[in-house]
């Protein structure tokens, strides 16, 4: 959920609300994601393209290839993330934030406590910053029709936890941080 979340720059509600239905593995290895509504797109629907170079510890398209494996899928509509075989999908968004933070507690990340479900949603494009990938780019990748990705754009991790210790930077709503200037 973390992998795909963070390398679709997706929100919490694309996450929860992806089925298999919408789950496309191209025959090159590539990973595409239909999104029939998203926030800035509601009804109009988009693609998401997911990959990763051979070799990459982080790949998304292999990842959910294996879930897909394990679960043994065989309803289409079934949702891909759920909390378990039995279960119904993840239905509330709020449920990616606790199950973020202790994931990174169990792999040891210290200040854990200080990611929120957003942090998926603004980690990627903070990464592709820093490999050099326009800004343009960017924003088609993590659907913003606006400037506002800037704001999703951290300096770097221990900036971050500096920045939200002092209190320079501001909190704003549940798990958002925007730089106060």
């Amino acid at each position: 959920m973390f992998v795909v979340g963070w390398s679709g720059m997706l929100r919490s509600s694309e996450i929860v609300g992806l089925p298999w239905r919408d789950v496309h593995f191209t025959s090159t290895g590539e990973l595409m994601l239909y999104l029939p509504r998203t926030k800035t797109d509601p009804g109009a629907g988009s693609w998401v393209l997911l990959s990763a170079p051979e070799g990459r510890v982080i790949n998304p398209g292999l990842c959910l290839q294996q879930l897909r494996d394990l679960v043994r899928v065989v309803d289409q509509d079934d949702w891909v993330f759920r909390p378990s075989l039995q279960a119904e999908a993840l239905r509330s968004k709020n449920t990616v934030a606790p199950r973020l933070k202790k994931a990174l507690a169990r792999a040891g990340i210290s200040g854990a406590e200080l990611y929120a479900a957003h942090s998926l949603r603004r980690g990627g494009p903070t990464h592709a910053a820093k490999m050099g990938v326009p800004l343009r780019f960017i924003k088609v990748m993590g659907h913003w029709k606006s400037d506002t990705v800037r704001e999703y754009l951290y300096g770097n991790a221990v900036g971050v936890v500096w920045l939200v210790k002092s209190g320079v930077l501001g909190r704003v709503g549940v798990g958002v941080y925007k730089w106060v200037r």
